[in-house]
């Protein structure tokens, strides 16, 4: 008989209680079950903190996508490496200015868990330190502001290259 063994069992279970050799049963009918956590479309890594690039690049559409129906959210490189907590799982991680660096690689791996497809987007020739050159700003810079922009180039570059398209 198919019930025959869990009978057997929690007659056991009770004669082994009655003696003080088992603790009392869990009364509950389920087991407690973490919440749903809902699927996210796209989620935008900003490294950019300020700028209009960040208002037309990633909080527009963001909006745009919201209104759309398409669940969006945009997070810091810290946050990033959390997604699990926040998602079943997400389609797309779009990567905005965010230098290379430990938080990027976390992030990554944590958007690739879920099943996302990393692009990395830009809105100038911010991650080519071939063409540090042209950017006539530079001449004017400080000498460690220079020497931070390009670094920024470098980080950029390696940030790009992670990517699974641009």
């Amino acid at each position: 008989e198919a019930g025959f063994g869990s009978r057997r069992a929690l007659a056991i279970h009770g004669f082994l209680r009655a003696m003080g050799l088992a603790e009392e049963p869990d009364r509950r009918i389920a087991p407690e079950r973490a919440p749903e956590r809902p699927p996210l479309e796209v989620a935008f890594l900003v490294g950019a903190l300020e700028g209009e690039s960040l208002r037309y690049r990633v909080v527009n559409l963001v909006a745009a996508l919201e209104a759309k129906g398409v669940a969006a959210t945009t997070l810091l490189p810290g946050e990033a490496a959390e997604l699990h907590r926040h998602c079943g799982a997400l389609r797309t991680l779009v990567v905005f200015r965010a230098p290379h660096g430990p938080a990027l690689e976390d992030a990554i791996r944590a958007a690739r868990r879920l099943g996302a497809e990393v692009v990395f987007d830009v809105d100038d020739l911010t991650f080519d330190p071939a063409l540090a050159p042209e950017i006539k700003a530079l001449a004017t810079m400080a000498a460690g502001e220079r020497e931070a922009t390009l670094t920024g180039l470098r980080l950029y570059r390696e940030s790009l290259l992670l990517a699974d398209a641009v």
